[in-house]
């Protein structure tokens, strides 16, 4: 997923508060669209909040965006 070339990340803007977590929205392996909560800790960690496959208002909204 983080790999994926069509993946879409930004700030989690509502949950930051004391650290700065992001969400990615991208296809797994399978092809399946998933949504990742994580943090980046130095040096080049990425620890996962959460994660599940993307809901059907989520998958619109990555299809609308990636063409």
């Amino acid at each position: 997923m983080f790999r994926d070339p069509l993946a879409r990340m930004f700030v989690d803007e509502w949950h930051s508060e004391g650290e700065a977590r992001e969400i990615i929205v991208g296809r797994l392996n399978n092809q399946r669209l998933a949504l990742v909560v994580f943090l980046e800790s130095p040096p080049d960690h990425i620890r996962i909040i959460s994660a599940r496959y993307a809901t059907a208002n989520e998958q619109r909204d990555h299809e609308q965006f990636t063409g």
